[in-house]
C-alpha cells in the first residue's frame, strides 16, 4: 500500500484523479525478478542510498518514456525531480514507488530492489501527497479521519478501527502544519491549500522514511505554496533519516534545504547533481527549451525568461 493510490499508465506526465487509487489490489506480492543489471553495489552502499536507479529505461505502447537514466539520492537528502511537462518525471516516481516497473535497468528504493522484494511492505515505508486523490467520503470526513486513513492506506475509515494513540498523533500532526483548529471540518470544505497541509500530514502519520510530493504545490497561491513548504520543513526538522522527494516543474517549489536535482527532458537525463551545479541558465534553458536566468536568494531559486520566447509554427 502507498496511502492507497493508484496510477494509471496513462502518458508520461499524465495524472488522472486519483490515480494511485486502490493499485495495491491489483499488483503482485512481489514484481517478476529480473536479472540484475550493471555491477552490483555492496550492501553498506546500497543501504545508504534512498534511492538508487541505474541505467532505468521504460517503454509503453511501443513509446520510450524513460531512456536510461541513473541517478543516486542519500537517504536523509532534500532531492528534486525537475523538468517540463512531458519529461517522464511522474513516469521515474512511478518506478520508484512500484506502480511501473522499468522495461530495462534496475532501481533501488530504501535498499529493497525492484523485481526483488515485496512491494507491498515496501510502499508501507514510503508517504505520498498527491493532490489528485479523491477521498470517498470528503464531504463528511473531517480533517483529522483523513489523517487517521494514512495508518491503513485507505481513503476512508468506514471498515477500519482507528485507536486512540492513532487519533493523538493525527491531531498533533494537524497542529503541526498549523491546522489544530480545522481537525473536525469537512476536508470537502477546506481551501485547496488546507487540503494539501492535510494530504502531508497524513503521509506522515506511519513515520515514513521517503516522503514523496508529487507536484503538491500545483495551483497553490503564494501563500498557501510557502504555507506547505514550511509545513514540511517543520514535519522533517526532527526526521534527519527522512528523505523527501519532490517533483515539480518550478523552480520557485523547490525546497530551502534541497541537495540533490535530477533534470529530465523528453524522458532522458539531462544534468544530476547540488543545485548550484545543475540549476545554470545554460543548462535550463536547455531543458526547459526557452531562454531563462535562474537566480538564488536566502536559499530560495527563482526564474525568469529572457527576452521573447519561441512560438509555436
Amino acid at each position: 500500500r502507498l496511502g492507497g493510490e493508484h496510477q494509471s499508465s496513462a502518458g508520461a506526465d499524465e495524472k488522472p484523479l486519483g490515480d494511485y487509487r486502490r493499485a495495491w489490489r491489483h499488483q503482485p506480492a512481489a514484481w517478476p525478478v529480473h536479472p540484475a543489471v550493471g555491477s552490483m553495489e555492496t550492501l553498506v552502499v546500497e543501504e545508504r542510498l534512498a534511492i538508487d536507479a541505474r541505467n532505468v529505461s521504460l517503454v509503453r505502447d511501443g513509446r520510450s518514456i524513460l531512456k536510461e537514466v541513473s541517478w543516486q539520492v542519500p537517504r536523509g537528502s532534500r532531492a528534486v525531480i525537475l523538468g517540463p511537462n512531458g519529461s517522464g518525471k511522474t513516469s521515474f516516481l512511478r518506478c520508484v514507488t512500484g506502480y511501473l516497473y522499468p522495461t530495462a535497468g534496475k532501481i533501488s528504493v530504501l535498499g529493497e530492489t525492484m523485481g526483488e522484494t515485496n512491494v507491498d511492505d515496501l510502499r508501507r515505508r514510503i508517504g505520498v501527497v498527491d493532490p489528485t486523490t479523491i477521498y470517498l467520503d470528503g464531504d463528511r470526513m473531517p480533517a483529522v479521519d483523513v489523517v487517521v486513513s494514512g495508518f491503513f492506506g485507505h481513503l476512508t475509515i468506514d471498515f477500519d478501527y482507528p485507536n486512540s494513540q492513532q487519533y493523538d498523533r493525527a491531531r498533533q500532526l494537524l497542529a503541526d502544519v498549523g491546522l489544530k483548529q480545522r481537525e473536525n471540518q469537512f476536508f470537502a470544505t477546506m481551501s485547496t491549500g488546507e487540503q494539501r497541509r492535510v494530504l502531508v500530514a497524513r503521509a506522515m502519520a506511519t513515520l515514513p522514511e521517503l516522503l514523496v510530493l508529487d507536484e503538491a504545490t500545483a495551483g497553490l497561491d503564494l501563500l498557501a505554496r510557502e504555507q506547505l513548504l514550511a509545513s514540511v520543513d517543520r514535519l522533517a526538522s526532527d526526521r534527519p533519516d527522512l528523505t523527501i522527494l519532490v517533483v515539480t516543474h518550478h523552480l520557485e517549489e523547490l525546497p530551502r534545504e534541497t541537495s540533490e536535482i535530477l533534470l529530465l527532458a523528453e524522458g532522458t537525463r539531462r544534468a544530476a547533481g547540488k543545485p548550484e551545479v545543475v540549476l545554470t541558465d545554460a543548462i535550463l534553458s536547455g531543458v526547459f527549451g526557452v531562454p531563462v536566468q535562474a537566480d538564488r536568494l536566502d536559499g530560495r531559486w527563482s526564474w525568469r525568461v529572457v527576452g521573447s520566447p519561441p512560438l509555436w509554427d
